[in-house]
Order: C-alpha cells, then structure tokens, then sequence
C-alpha cells in the first residue's frame, strides 16, 4: 500500500461517514486505488461532489476532502451550514491538502468554522511514476516561491526527501550541489532535517548509520560505489524551458490537454497509464514527430501479424499465436489510443487558423532565440501581433518574456508600450498580472537586478542553443525535446557528473553566470579518494526541481541519463523530485 493511501485512510478512519470531494482531487485518488476500493477501505456510504449544494446527508459524519486553496473556504462554509442546518450534532472531518495548509486553517479559525469541525488534517499526498523515476508533491503554490517569497516548497520538498532517506536507511547523499536563493534555503532546511534526525537515533542505530556513510568509499563493503549526489536548482534559473513551445510527446500533450496525473480530456476522459502501458512508456520521452512515426510503424506491425493470423493453416501455429492474442489485443488497444491522441493534436494545431499561428509563434521563438531579428524589429512584431489580435495573450506574454530574457530585460519605454497594447487589446483586468511578471523575474527591465545576469555568456558556457541538424531517430544532443533549445537542468547535468570522480561545477563558474548562491559541498567525507573511481550501477543522482518541471525537461533528463550508460558503462540512476508537472500556462496563471 502506497504512502499517499495510508496517510489518507489514517485521516479518513474507518468509521461510517458521507465523503465530499472536491472534483479535481478524484483523479489524484484513482491514481493511487480504484475508488471503489477506498469506499471499502474508509467505510464511506455516500459520495457528493464539492460544488454541489448538500441538501441531504444520509449517515450522521461527513468528511470533506478538498484542496487548500483559500478560495475553497466560501464553499466549505455554506456546506458546513447546510449539514449543521439539518442536523446540529453531525459530525464533520475536513482533510486538505499540504498547499495552504496552515493558512487555511487560520482562516478557518478567524471567520468562526473551525470550532464547528471535529478534526481538520492534511493528506500527505504526492504521485511517484516508477517508469521515469519521478515524485511530484502536487502542490499549486508557485506564486509563494517568486511572489511572497515563503519558503513552503523549500521545505516541503526537504521534508519529503528526508522522510524518504528515512525509510531507505542504504541510500546517503554524499554530496549536494544547490544553485538559487530557494535551492539554498532548500539545502540548509534539509540538512537541518537530516540532523535533527541522527541526533534522535540510539547509539546502536548511529552505529549503523556510521558504518553505512564509511561503507561508500570502502574497496569491499556493500554499500561501496553507491554514492548518492543531491542536485539542487530552482525554476527562475530557466524559464525559457517553460516559455518555449514543448515538443516532446508528453510536454506537448500537457500543452495542449493539461497532464493531470496521467489523465486528459479529449471527447471523455483518456488515460496516459505510463506504468502498464508500454507503447506510452515508449513515445513520452520521443520527439512529438518520431513518436508519430513510430505509432505508424507499430500500427503496421500490428496489421502484419493479425494478417498472418489469417494466413495461418497449421494448427500449431495458430495456437502459439493464439496464445498471444490477448497481448496483441492490448497492444492494439494502446496504439489505437495514442494514435487518436497525436490525431487530436494534429488537427488542433494544423486547422488552418491556429496551424498558421502555431507556427508563426515556433518561428518568432526562433528568431528572437537565435538573434535572427534585432531588438527593435521583435519589439515591433510583438506589437504588430497584439493589434492582429488572432492570437491569445499567453502566446503574447510567451514572446515577450523571451525576449527580455535572451535580451537582458527591456528597455523601459518599449515595456511601458507593450503593457498598454496588451491592456488595450486584453483587458485592463490583466493589469495585476503584468506587475507580478515583473515582480518574479520573469520579464526585467534593462538596469534592474536579473537571475541571468547575461544570456550570450550563459549560453557561450554552457551551450543552451543547438543549430545541430542531429538524427531525430538517434539524437546525440538533447535538443529534440524543444526546437533548438536544451534545458539549463540537462546542460548542468551532463557538465556535472562524471564516470571516475566526484560530481562537481566548480568549473562552470555559475557565480558569473546566474545570481544566487552557489553549493558545492561534501556531506560523506571521502578518505581515500576514491569515490569516483568505486561508482556502480546503484549509484544515484537525485535532482530536485523547485518551482515545477515541464515534461519536456523530464524527457531530456532520461536523455542524458541514457547517454551516461551508454558512454561509460555505468548505469547511474537518476531520481526527480518537484512541486508539480509546470507548462507556459501553469506559469502565467499562478501569477493572476
């Protein structure tokens, strides 16, 4: 049983109970059990949908099960009043997720509900993918990170992992390299975590845990070779990899359909079970136009061998391949799947409207990525395009935050001019929005403070841009997964790991390149210098995203830790850790 499921069934007891839920929160729990077993599990006699007013209550407990966005506390009132209404001994349990937690229940608290309830908890919920080796905590809480500048996600995500190093004794970090003002408050939280652990440990269980951390570096231990690098950044060192159009099977996906753990909206729900279905599992991580191709060429395998199943007259044979009927009846279904999937999103993008402007935008991406326009013309077709008024305005904010970006900010008066185009052309409702972009670093102003502190030196060192006519079937280059773009996390990656020493990016000189402090520290000592040259396969690199990763990213990260396997032999496993699955749109809306 997942630890997301026993931290809900522990919240949700066994007692009878009616259950509301908020509506988006339902994909989250089939995710981890079919629904009709948590039903089973919690004794739950009824199920009401949040929104939806409670007019009856059959049993006398109710538990809502809801996320904590204060914007849900009008809507737990009212229905809070309605069961008290009817019946004003019932019993009412609210579980929450972690996002707002304590803020929720302070307010709560302040407008007179919380008396009324009989226990409010939070349900440590998070998704863990094992085909990519990935856990988001599923928290939507990005503009805490940029625009009230609290350390929740930081701590969350150092609560997390120290819980999971808890339960996995064998696996040290030996070494932890953070860049960015939250990676580092991030590595101080951790390791604070990590203390207070081993100082609550018996002498006998310090024993062990001594013998562990020494075992790494030893010649015949265990545990030797299986160093554990921790890889800290945060997502205001690459926005671009948010902004630039995803071209990954999975990333474009999520941008067209919104990825909600593996689930999407087409005519009904479709399901992207990347666990058990294998050709999913296959094209994620593809380039979105070689994942058409091999649908193709999977869909006309399929036909071959169902032809020959028609051709077949030897007994024999048509047993074996009976035999096989079910799995190929599976695959079929899979294929089929994907097949209306990538169809979907073809004619989506190729209808004659959005086609056009589809690929107005990827090529302006270019140009402005490339230098393929001056300042002065970029500035003008971004205006030319507002008064155009065929595309939306998070396509405008797309551009225009590209462009301060790999420009160095705006100039000021060219801000000031594109803000009243949009408000004009939009609305002045976006008014706000516009403010806040500038408040997270997202757009600057020429002059002012800005992460990167110049884009041409950034990607002179560590070669963000890529103009490689590479083999789209067998890339060398982790530039498949965006149009001439490769993510500064996969760069900083392949620039930090190595196969016969100890990962590290004193090289690189990030002081130079990007604000923030820098880490590059030593937690297991290694006494006889050999940690580099004693890597096994069970070796790890756990990278830790803060902020949100995009697909995309994900997809370049199992490049490069493919490409580790195959130059050197060594089958180094990475794990990901993040707040949440990010696109363009997840961006912007965080900050309306």
């Amino acid at each position: 049983m997942s630890e997301p499921l026993n931290s809900l069934l522990k919240s949700l007891n066994t007692h009878p109970k009616s259950l509301v839920i908020e509506k988006s929160l339902s994909t989250a729990i089939n995710f981890i059990t079919p629904f009709s077993k948590l039903k089973e599990l919690a004794n739950i006699q009824n199920v009401y949908w949040f929104n939806d007013p409670l007019t009856v209550s059959s049993s006398n407990s109710t538990t809502f099960l809801i996320k904590s966005n204060l914007s849900n506390i009008p809507i737990l009132s009212q229905r809070i009043h309605e069961l008290i209404s009817n019946d004003p001994t019932h019993k009412i349990n609210v579980i929450t997720t972690l996002d707002y937690f304590k803020s929720f229940k302070h307010e709560l608290n302040k407008i007179g509900i919380y008396g009324e309830l009989q226990s409010l908890t939070s349900w440590n919920l998070y998704i863990h993918d094992p085909t990519s080796n990935s856990i988001q905590l599923y928290i939507s809480e990005l503009n805490s990170l940029y625009l009230y500048k609290t350390p929740n996600i930081p701590y969350k995500l150092a609560n997390w992992l120290n819980e999971y190093l808890i339960i996995n004794p064998n696996l040290q970090i030996t070494h932890i390299l953070s860049k960015g003002l939250n990676s580092s408050k991030f590595t101080s939280i951790f390791k604070n975590l990590r203390n207070d652990y081993k100082n609550s440990l018996s002498p006998l269980e310090k024993k062990l845990e001594s013998r562990i951390e020494k075992g790494l570096y030893g010649s015949s231990s265990n545990n030797s070779g299986k160093q554990t690098d921790l890889i800290v950044l945060e997502r205001n060192l690459d926005f671009l990899s948010v902004l630039l159009n995803q071209l990954s099977y999975s990333g474009l996906i999520d941008e067209v359909y919104d990825i909600d753990i593996n689930t999407i909206k087409l005519d009904s729900t479709t399901y992207l079970d990347s666990e058990n279905d294998s050709i999913y599992n296959s094209l994620k991580f593809m380039n979105f136009g070689i994942a058409c191709d091999y649908l193709n060429n999977e869909a006309k395998s399929l036909q071959l061998q169902y032809d020959e199943l028609n051709n077949l007259n030897d007994l024999s044979h048509i047993k074996n391949f009976v035999d096989k009927l079910n799995e190929l009846e599976l695959l079929k279904k899979q294929v089929s799947n994907h097949t209306k999937i990538s169809e979907e999103i073809l004619n989506k993008l190729q209808t004659s409207d959005e086609s056009s402007n589809y690929n107005t935008l990827l090529e302006f991406q270019q140009d402005i990525l490339f230098a393929n326009l001056s300042y002065s013309n970029i500035i003008s077709k971004i205006i030319e395009l507002i008064n155009y008024q065929e595309y939306q305005l998070y396509d405008i904010l797309r551009l225009i935050s590209i462009t301060s970006i790999v420009n160095n900010g705006l100039r000021e008066r060219d801000y000031i001019t594109l803000n009243n185009e949009i408000l004009e052309s939009f609305g002045f409702k976006y008014f706000q929005l516009l403010q806040n972009l500038i408040k997270i670093g997202l757009i600057t102003i020429r002059g002012d403070p800005s992460i990167i502190k110049n884009f041409n030196n950034l990607n002179s060192k560590l070669k963000l841009t890529s103009d490689i006519d590479d083999d789209p079937n067998n890339p060398s280059e982790p530039s498949f997964a965006y149009r001439g773009y490769i993510p500064l996390i996969s760069r900083i990656l392949q620039n930090s790991i190595h196969p016969n020493k100890r990962s590290s990016w004193s090289h690189l000189d990030l002081n130079s390149l990007l604000l923030g402090k820098t880490i590059d520290e030593e937690l297991t000592q290694d006494n006889i210098g050999l940690g580099g040259l004693l890597q096994k396969n069970d070796s790890m690199v756990i990278i830790v995203m803060i902020g949100g990763l995009t697909y995309s990213e994900l997809a370049t990260i199992k490049f490069v830790e493919r490409q580790f396997k195959e130059k050197y032999g060594i089958n180094k496993k990475f794990m990901v850790l993040t707040d949440s699955f990010i696109n363009a749109k997840d961006l912007f809306d965080s900050n309306l």
